[in-house]
């Protein structure tokens, strides 16, 4: 994963209007945010709640009330883990951009 790139790109103006971001509860939207500050220095995190929790520094309460079928438009689940699918197209498109430039 990128460790050198401590940030990512994010687009305050979609995010805020996408319309399952305004119905999400401030518990699912920090939720999100979360996932996807892991996702980026590790690629991803685990789906099952209690490992999720553990990694994530929450309780398993806390991810089951707000991993919602909202959250799930922002991200998805592929064996086993949790990941950014457009998180990933920025790392890409970074790499491509280091490997033109040497």
């Amino acid at each position: 994963m990128i460790k050198d790139v401590p940030y990512f790109p994010f687009y305050a103006a979609n995010l805020i209007s996408s319309r399952s971001f305004r119905l999400m509860s401030l518990m699912e939207r920090g939720l999100l945010i979360t996932i996807l500050i892991e996702c980026w220095v590790n690629g991803s995190v685990p789906s099952e709640p209690s490992d999720m929790a553990k990694i994530l520094g929450l309780t398993v309460d806390e991810v089951r009330a707000a991993f919602s079928n909202l959250l799930s438009t922002f991200v998805e689940i592929r064996e086993g883990q949790v990941i950014s699918v457009e998180l990933e197209g920025y790392k890409k498109t970074f790499l491509i951009s280091v490997k033109s430039s040497d």
